[in-house]
């Protein structure tokens, strides 16, 4: 094949990429591979999420991870002297004096212990800067119209301000930096959209109830709660700490009461309750093949699940939401899971 076909056929077509191309310079059977290509945000963040999740993405292997970890590798003999991208940024990030070369990204910081890449980045043409940072598990683009050196104290800037929102939220004690959910608690806390408890805990293991998960859905979405004159359910009086929300969330049909006219609004929501939430406040309803063996096709919730699989809401492997191919649709959602299914929900959103 040639290099355009394997592109589309490999990696762009699996990923949803569909404004990413490397024609920018005219036909060329092996395009440049620097100043090559060009993309989207939103695109090239598909193929970030990708990589920082081991070659997978929405449940499909891409790339083996030996190949990815092959691209983290540093790719120069220790004595070899070259020239990096980030000469007009060193002041502003240190980090980056000692970038070695990676596979199609630089090694801009490593455990001085293991070698292993902790941040990799690579400062493109005309300010499209997307970067890696595995101690936070996340992946950022920035697309400007200005280069490298006109922008670099606005890209390092906002490189600098994310860990720093990430670090402004409250911090738990029994929600560490080693937690599988820790950079969705900390995201989730930062945005002012979750509290913990007066001893100083979040309670990760506990489960959501109905009337939490409501005031989470709507708060996340800015949906202010509704005024409640009366009591909205047999079991949910206008004074209850979460009418509002309830009563907001219900008229917009995310959730719904029970046919004896009461909410149960300390019910524990399962895993595809919460999902179905979630697929409902965002109007999703296409149908996919799910890869979980506990969810087949005729299972109430199976549009919803495969709704929010497909955008990466869950996904497989998923440590934490899922086990050996289980999603345990009928268990409890913990509050540790809805903080990781909402922050993934607002990296979708604009």
């Amino acid at each position: 094949m040639t290099w355009q076909e394997f592109f589309r056929v490999r990696l762009a077509g699996p990923l949803g990429m569909g404004s990413t191309t490397f024609d920018l310079m005219g036909f060329n059977r092996n395009p440049d591979v620097a100043g090559g290509a060009r993309s989207t945000a939103e695109d090239y963040a598909r193929f970030l999420t990708m990589l920082l999740q081991d070659g997978v993405w929405s449940g499909k292997r891409i790339l083996s991870k030996e190949a990815v970890s092959q691209m983290e590798q540093d790719q120069a003999p220790a004595s070899t002297s070259f020239s990096t991208p980030y000469t007009t940024v060193t002041s502003l990030l240190p980090s980056t004096s000692g970038a070695r070369p990676g596979l199609g990204m630089w090694q801009e910081e490593t455990d001085p212990v293991t070698g292993t890449v902790l941040i990799a980045s690579c400062p493109g043409s005309y300010g499209f800067t997307p970067w890696i940072d595995y101690k936070l598990n996340l992946a950022g683009v920035l697309s400007m119209q200005y280069d490298l050196g006109k922008a670099a104290y606005a890209i390092m800037r906002v490189r600098q301000i994310v860990p720093q929102v990430i670090a402004a939220g409250v911090r738990f004690k029994d929600v560490p930096t080693t937690s599988w959910a820790f950079t969705a608690v900390a995201d989730l806390s930062a945005r002012g959209l979750i509290t913990g408890y007066e001893d100083g805990k979040f309670h990760p293991d506990n489960a959501v109830t109905r009337a939490e998960y409501a005031k989470l859905v709507c708060s996340a979405l800015g949906v202010e709660p509704d005024s409640a004159i009366s009591d909205p359910f047999k079991d949910v009086a206008s004074d209850y700490w979460a009418a509002g929300y309830v009563t907001a969330a219900v008229r917009r049909g995310w959730l719904t009461g029970y046919p004896t006219g009461q909410f149960k609004p300390e019910e524990p929501v399962n895993m595809a309750q919460a999902l179905a939430i979630v697929a409902r406040s965002q109007r999703w309803n296409d149908r996919t093949t799910l890869p979980y063996v506990d969810v087949q096709p005729g299972y109430w919730a199976y549009t919803f699940i495969g709704a929010c699989f497909d955008r990466g809401i869950i996904r497989n492997p998923d440590p934490g939401i899922e086990s050996g191919g289980k999603l345990n649709p009928e268990g409890h959602c913990t509050r540790a899971q809805a903080c990781v299914l909402f922050s993934r929900l607002l990296a979708l959103k604009p």
